[in-house]
């Protein structure tokens, strides 16, 4: 076993393919195995060495958790390239499509979309970065048996193509993957990645690539000639909006694809929930609507483990998630018997975990047709599921409930946080969500009904699934907000679609209360906030102790139609229904921050402790480190954003809303230590605060978001390279507060950094001019801009009062001094 430059031990090869050879290796000074990919020898040349440095640079400092992870890279004694890389047991798609095919097996459509748009999440970040795949295709996308996607091989075919297209008569890529420009050796960009996603979600759904041929010149041409297959022709039971998908992916002209994976992610959200029930084929049956409970995805796998089981490898890329499989259940055999967990083979629901139970709907079966499957399709794979992660569970019961007291009963036992039971007859088909546990006074069951009449079917396919689900979001809120889930929530308000304002065309609600919450839904998609307004108090008038509605008017009066004083009676009587509950705190918290009243916030916040891990509670500590920076108070803000990151440290909510790492990047950069920020930053490129970032803005009103809001969102784009909606965020904060310093010094940096010293100058006068405590990095960062733009400011004048400033502290500013000093000299200032 060889010694790699004294730092790898080389243990086993692991594979070779046209342009390298993969090996397992252990790390010698951290004791870890990892992977190691050598670019063979044909790549040895200087020009090659240089392209390889700038893309392995770039590619290590992707930080995505769908991709794959690379440690390290040099060049070895015998002259060859090589990367390090995590070292993951799993198995590639390519090989599990072909033990499917094998078995005549093929993957459900829901397992197809997950898939597909966890690939495109890790494309779409990826493209952010500036990094184009150019060879997506199965054997780059790999499952693990920790359950996650991952996408390898980023970079070496870019840095290939930079130079020829082909060594040594391989050609750079794979033909039954490349977009038409690839095919022809044309100019390319991320578009070629879409189009190669969709043939791989052509593939996965079809299990054959859409075109083939003996030669690779064939193959090119009907990429660029033929017509695009439709999906729908090998597997008729898909719906079609799968066949615009793919069209829309792969279309010839690369202006009429989808030009970001995030569009084609937002067609597969869509997608997912319109979709019907999870198909599979198997058995040499043709494709068929299973008749047994969903697994929602936390439950235990079976079905395709095994295949995945059959073709483990471990390997230098490897990882995927294999989802879920449907199969029949012993649960079917359960009958009429009164239900206990042990009969029906679940637990019951762990402390934090949300545990929602489906019930066959009675009647159904005598109808022909499985409702009960419908409804649990809908919430196995809706917005709640995706959200709540793997504190999520769906357990499908085989008991028909027609009454109230029965439903109660089941839940009460099972610990479960919602029931969703029916009942159909001739007339109509009623469903009903119902909640275990609430207080009396709050809303504890809501429902619809769908008219038996002549278009039943189509409205159980598209009408049902969103009643069920928008209905179970709205009682699982009361809920979330026991709990603490304040991120969930609001992801929660952010996906609410279009869709929901035409819903109460396609149902009936089944009593007064239900339509008012329909009502609140829909007037709140369709911005219309006084009749959401209205709604939620006759709503208050039937349920005046729910915690749920109290909150959204709150929300409506304080964020959108800015009545302050309404906002902060709701939340006064938040406090009177959760009292010890970090909830209402909160709420009060952000509505002084909408006003931009920083010293309430400290206030409000006082006693917030930090030994509480709610997560909400901790939300609170995030914003109140914010407050504390706006005012100023950087020493502090460090402080306590060191200790929010410690305390956090392994904690769920690190995953579920933004780390604290980009906040102390800003601090650092404020303190003018670039090297301490450059190192936080890594946490802040491809951040999933992004997302929630660019959401916020496009649902709220920019004056209600607070200006710290903007400043930490814009700053995130910022750092992402994201810089046309940095400025946007930058500015629309100032627009609500133009005298923000913060604001107008991030302003200034961006501006500078893109060449626009006029308005550097004036955002940096602007920070300097209202910031309420000594600055001292907007007034060295002007006279550095002074010395170069034509300007009658003094740059020494301003180097001199950026030491006075930072004098004020030492040890915070140590580096900034050191620069300033570095600076003065560079002036031959006095």
């Amino acid at each position: 076993m060889s010694i790699l430059l004294g730092r790898y031990q080389i243990l086993e090869k692991l594979g070779e393919g046209g342009m390298a050879e993969v090996y397992r290796a252990l790390q010698l000074n951290l004791d870890r195995e990892v992977a190691i990919k050598f670019i063979k020898r044909d790549f040895t040349d200087d020009m090659f060495a240089a392209r390889f440095e700038r893309e392995a640079k770039a590619i290590a400092r992707l930080s995505h958790p769908n991709i794959i992870q690379v440690y390290d890279f040099d060049r070895a004694e015998d002259g060859r390239y090589f990367m390090v890389m995590e070292l993951l047991s799993g198995s590639d798609l390519a090989s599990l499509l072909r033990l499917m095919t094998q078995q005549e097996k093929r993957l459900s459509l829901q397992e197809v979309m997950d898939v597909t748009r966890r690939a495109a999440d890790a494309l779409f970040y990826a493209h952010q970065q500036g990094i184009v795949h150019r060879d997506v295709k199965p054997s780059n996308i790999f499952l693990t048996a920790n359950q996650h996607v991952k996408v390898v091989d980023f970079g070496v075919a870019k840095v290939i193509s930079e130079g020829q297209l082909t060594y040594t008569g391989m050609t750079i890529g794979t033909p039954h993957y490349f977009a038409p420009e690839q095919g022809y050796g044309k100019p390319v960009d991320h578009r070629v990645d879409i189009y190669a996603l969709g043939v791989v979600f052509y593939e996965l759904l079809t299990g054959q690539v859409p075109y083939d041929a003996d030669s690779t010149l064939s193959i090119i041409a009907q990429h660029a000639n033929a017509p695009i297959p439709d999906p729908r022709e090998i597997r008729p039971d898909l719906p079609y909006h799968v066949r615009d998908i793919v069209r829309k992916a792969m279309a010839k002209n690369p202006d009429d694809r989808y030009q970001t994976m995030q569009i084609l992610m937002t067609d597969l959200d869509r997608l997912a929930r319109e979709s019907g029930p999870t198909l599979i084929v198997e058995d040499n049956e043709a494709t068929r609507i299973e008749s047994g409970p969903v697994i929602a995805r936390t439950q235990k796998r079976t079905g395709l483990i095994a295949i995945l089981a059959a073709v483990l490898v471990v390997t230098a890329v490897a990882a995927f998630l294999l989802l879920t499989a449907d199969s029949d259940s012993e649960e079917e055999e359960a009958g009429e018997k009164e239900p206990t967990a042990i009969e029906l083979g679940f637990a019951p629901a762990a402390e934090n975990e949300y545990l929602v139970l489906v019930a066959n709907v009675k009647g159904d079966e005598a109808a022909g047709v499985n409702v009960t499957r419908y409804l649990s399709n809908a919430l196995g794979t809706g917005d709640l599921a995706v959200l709540l992660g793997n504190r999520f569970r769906l357990e499908n019961v085989a008991q028909e409930i027609d009454s109230r007291e029965d439903a109660a009963a089941l839940a009460e036992q099972a610990n479960a946080t919602l029931i969703v039971w029916g009942v159909m007859d001739a007339a109509a088909l009623e469903v009903t969500i119902q909640a275990n546990g609430y207080p009396e006074g709050a809303v504890d069951r809501a429902g619809f009904t769908l008219p038996r009449d002549e278009n039943f079917a189509a409205r159980l396919v598209d009408s049902v699934p969103a009643g069920v689900s928008i209905y179970s979001q709205i009682m699982m809120l009361n809920r979330m907000m026991q709990q603490g889930d304040g991120v969930v929530m609001v992801g929660l308000l952010l996906n609410w679609s279009e869709e929901t304002v035409n819903l109460g065309e396609k149902i009936v609600p089944s009593t007064p209360l239900d339509g008012y919450l329909l009502e609140i839904t829909q007037a709140f998609v369709a911005k219309e906030y006084e009749q959401a307004d209205a709604a939620t108090t006759n709503a208050l008038a039937i349920a005046p102790n729910d915690i749920t509605l109290y909150n959204w008017r709150y929300v409506i009066n304080g964020m959108f139609l800015r009545r302050n004083e309404r906002a902060q009676a709701d939340i006064q009587k938040l406090y009177e229904l959760m009292p010890d509950n970090p909830m209402p705190v909160f709420d009060d918290m952000l509505l002084a921050y909408i006003n931009s009243n920083h010293e309430e916030v400290l206030r409000i916040t006082a006693d917030v402790p930090w030994d509480n891990t709610n997560q909400i509670n901790f939300i609170t500590l995030l914003y109140r480190i914010m407050a504390i920076y706006s005012l100023g108070d950087f020493e502090t803000a460090l402080e306590e954003t060191n200790r929010w990151i410690s305390l956090t440290e392994g904690m769920d909510i690190r995953q579920t809303i933004i780390s604290m790492e980009p906040m102390r990047a800003l601090i650092y950069e404020t303190l003018g230590d670039e090297k301490a920020a450059e190192a936080d930053k890594v946490f802040t490129r491809g951040n999933r605060g992004l997302d929630m970032t660019t959401q916020s803005l496009n649902l709220f009103p920019p004056d209600s978001i607070p200006p710290v809001l903007m400043l930490f969102g814009g700053y995130l784009n910022e750092v992402n390279n994201n810089t046309t909606f940095a400025a946007f965020a930058y500015q629309a904060g100032l627009n609500a507060a133009p005298d923000d310093y913060l604001l107008n010094w991030r302003l200034a940096v961006l501006s500078e950094q893109q060449g626009n010293d006029a308005m550097a100058y004036q955002h940096y006068i602007a920070a300097l001019e209202s910031a309420p405590v000594p600055f001292p990095i907007a007034s060295y960062q002007l006279a550095l801009l002074s010395q170069e733009y034509d300007t009658e400011t003094d740059s020494c004048e301003l180097l001199a009062q950026a030491e006075e400033d930072a004098n004020t502290n030492l040890n915070l500013y140590e580096v900034l001094l050191e620069k300033i000093s570095t600076a003065q000299s560079d002036f031959q200032c006095e």
